[in-house]
């Protein structure tokens, strides 16, 4: 039956796939597995193979001096002691290491553990960039390869574990200083190398096991070199900047671990000096008050409580919506804005403020920064339509990264919102606001329906019809100004409830709430409701 025919096609297919086939990887790949036996590596198999672990920590020398060095190290146990001990947690790494040395020791036997840890958490890469202690370093995408190669063996080990990808700490350059030698003074590639880097691992998150923080800016000043105060040798942090990573990272490491949700964080919007417009300021701390869910889905907004412009109700329209959204994934802060008393501009500055440090800490937070979005009660409601119809990209020379940042939201909710200073306003609001005898031009400007363009933020609008405090005609006109120029918008017209909605409970509340989550669902802010 072998005629020579049959044998010279099957010898044609055999070498066709020997002669196609790629090349085998060569040790010294980023991504491919280099034996490093040692005896630390021994003692800690050992340790996995007897111990049950919640957390894991896995990565070079900046993970190996959280509490596993003496001398000048000593330090920092007091920090894994604060920090990981408490959570069950075992230290993983190992000086001078790089991704394919880390991948041999995970393959070979530092994954064992007894039962899957709750989270990993995974810092790697800087030392694949070095060119001024090693004789060969990787480019930004075979770190990238080296990374998902750990990740992608964490996960098929241990399916149930969540993986929580620190991005690549920043180095010191040439032009730097450290406080405790020797320090590691890097290239101008490297550290472009461990940016790029950094930046790529970000793709590994999928919101679901995987998870990325990036928590640089603790080591940054704000013309992007290094604290070395906290960063004392350019490369690993000090003591102090040890307790500070941990303190970054403790609130998503709560989350990811089932902790309950984190206490609520009080950030002030204005460092100095709060601005109230015509290039004055005035000695005032407004504040945001952050409130992060369980399991975040990576949307957030920012709330705005109503008040006429003469008050904050904080309560149902703040903290209780706040919490509402946590139930859904969605983080919450509440923005307690000064009050106008006729300085027109001081709401709207508070709110561009609240959305830019939204989104400039939106790593740190969990969230996405292009889900941000401005949800607005009543007054609030104005001034959240405000935010949507009154904004900008961010100014790149501005001396404070914040201000950067744009302050446009993603979307917004408005729930019996104020909309126009003419007479279908709110009086009270108006007066608040404006003064007693406003300027044609300031009634056109916050007249947010006469605002609306094609960039105006998706919006959706909720409103009874027998309101006698605002007249609905606010919601009706806002949402055909928003189909005029086809931005993405929808009015659940409701038919009942008065302003306030009987008083924030029964079928008209959960109306507009489970409506508005659908519609959001919609647009690919949050997930699909059930």
């Amino acid at each position: 039956m072998n005629s020579p025919l049959r044998l010279f096609l099957l010898f044609s297919v055999l070498g066709s796939s020997w002669m196609s086939a790629a090349p085998a990887p060569k040790i010294g790949a980023a991504d491919v597995p280099k034996p490093s036996p040692s005896k630390r590596h021994d003692a800690k198999v050992t340790a996995v193979k007897s111990g049950n672990y919640d957390l894991v920590l896995i990565g070079d020398s900046i993970t190996h001096t959280m509490g596993e060095l003496g001398g000048k190290y000593e330090p920092l146990k007091e920090v894994w002691k604060k920090h990981f001990a408490p959570r069950n947690a075992i230290n993983l790494g190992y000086n001078g290491y790089r991704t394919e040395q880390i991948l041999w020791n995970l393959q070979n036997g530092e994954l064992d553990f007894v039962r899957s840890p709750k989270v990993a958490l995974i810092l790697i890469g800087t030392n694949n960039s070095d060119d001024r202690h090693f004789k060969t370093v990787h480019t930004a995408e075979e770190i990238f390869a080296g990374t998902k190669a750990i990740v992608d063996l964490v996960k098929e080990r241990h399916p149930t574990t969540k993986i929580l990808v620190l991005r690549i700490f920043p180095r010191g350059g040439d032009g730097e200083k450290g406080v405790s030698p020797p320090a590691f003074n890097s290239s101008k590639q490297c550290i472009e190398t461990c940016r790029r880097a950094g930046e790529l691992t970000k793709q590994l998150a999928d919101g679901k096991q995987v998870f990325w923080l990036d928590v640089n800016q603790v080591f940054l000043r704000p013309d992007g070199t290094i604290n070395i105060d906290l960063m004392w040798d350019l490369l690993h942090p000090s003591p102090s900047g040890a307790e500070a990573w941990a303190q970054a990272v403790a609130p998503t490491l709560a989350i990811l671990m089932g902790d309950k949700p984190p206490a609520p964080e009080r950030v002030v919007l204005w460092a100095d000096q709060a601005p109230i417009g015509d290039g004055k300021f005035e000695a005032a701390q407004p504040v945001l008050t952050v409130y992060r869910p369980t399991n975040a889905n990576g949307a957030a907004a920012v709330i705005c409580p109503g008040g006429g412009y003469g008050g904050l109700v904080t309560g149902a329209e703040g903290r209780g919506i706040a919490k509402w959204l946590n139930t859904h994934g969605i983080t919450g802060i509440v923005l307690e804005y000064r009050l106008p008393r006729g300085r027109q501009f001081v709401p709207l500055l508070d709110a561009q403020r609240a959305i830019r440090i939204v989104r400039s800490k939106a790593e740190t937070w969990g969230c996405d920064p292009k889900r941000i979005g401005i949800i607005g009660f009543s007054a609030g409601g104005h001034l959240a339509s405000t935010a949507a119809t009154h904004f900008d990209a961010g100014k790149a020379a501005a001396a404070d990264p914040i201000e950067r940042v744009s302050c446009r939201p993603d979307f917004a909710v408005l729930v019996y919102p104020v909309i126009t200073m003419s007479e279908k306003g709110h009086g009270g609001s108006k007066q608040n606001l404006l003064g007693p005898s406003p300027s044609a031009e300031s009634v056109a400007l916050f007249s947010n329906e006469k605002q609306v363009t094609a960039q105006t933020s998706p919006t959706y609008l909720a409103h009874a019809l027998d309101d006698r405090v605002v007249s609905a005609d606010n919601s009706r006109m806002f949402h055909e100004a928003l189909k005029a120029k086809k931005v993405a918008t929808h009015y659940l017209e409701l038919p009942s409830g008065n302003h306030g909605l009987n008083g924030y409970k029964g079928p008209m509340w959960d109306a507009w709430q489970s409506g508005s989550l659908k519609w959001l669902a919609s647009l690919k802010l949050i997930p699909a409701q059930e």
